[in-house]
């Protein structure tokens, strides 16, 4: 199964307002809403930069944790 594929079988939130993002989603047919909840982005000073992305991230599904259900299939 090709990644695109895969994809579709998740419910994709877009935790994000950047229309940028929204475009890329969508110019490459990828199913998903938009779900924005305020989230610090502060992160610790010291972090590298190649780390700040996924731990921006993380605080921004774990704003949404409580919502949020894992099926099994």
């Amino acid at each position: 199964m090709q990644f695109l594929e895969k994809l579709q079988q998740f419910n994709i939130i877009l935790a994000s307002q950047s229309p940028r993002r929204k475009e890329l989603l969508d110019a490459v047919g990828v199913p998903f809403t938009v779900g924005v909840k305020t989230v610090s982005e502060d992160f610790p000073p010291l972090m590298p930069p190649t780390e700040v992305a996924m731990f921006l991230s993380k605080k921004k599904v774990m704003a949404f944790s409580k919502e949020l259900t894992h099926e099994k299939t």
